[in-house]
């Protein structure tokens, strides 16, 4: 892995500058044969609670197939998701647990914590053996504090 760092002398470390010209990274590339595809989600957690982001685009392989679609979900009040991947896959585990969040908050009594998201999600897609295409950063605000969780599935 290579990590920038400052030299002694003050400034960057270009040392990889031959490399990416001999793989034809250099001032001469064209950019149109680029092609962005895929989703854009983060999440940033402080002391207060935590900040979710995502791109509306949706795609299908080059073409931009929605150009306003939601990839920000709430699972209860004080707990939110951000999903990427298969939109029927992640409509309907996001779906799935937002219910079980609520039945249980309605037996319970109780709010819904942010360690029994993960358990869900995390048992129910080790269940399906990676054949749910979602990649899911989820957290908020519980008992425990401000927290952010990651799941992601490579099918």
């Amino acid at each position: 892995m290579y990590t920038k760092e400052l030299s002694k002398e003050g400034g960057f470390d270009f040392s990889l500058h031959d490399r990416n010209t001999k793989l034809g990274f250099n001032d001469k590339v064209n950019v149109k044969k680029f092609t962005k595809t895929g989703t854009t989600i983060c999440a940033v957690q402080h002391k207060d609670g935590v900040v979710f982001g995502a791109d509306t685009r949706a795609t299908a392989g080059t073409v931009v197939m929605d150009l306003e679609c939601t990839k920000l979900h709430e699972l209860s009040n004080s707990i939110m998701c951000a999903g990427a991947g298969t939109a029927a896959d992640l409509f309907a585990t996001i779906n799935m647990v937002s219910s079980e969040l609520q039945l249980l908050s309605m037996n319970t009594g109780n709010s819904n914590r942010i360690n029994h998201v993960e358990h869900r999600l995390s048992d129910y897609l080790f269940r399906h053996g990676g054949h749910v295409g979602c990649a899911l950063i989820f957290g908020g605000f519980d008992v425990n504090g401000a927290q952010i969780v990651s799941i992601i599935i490579n099918n």
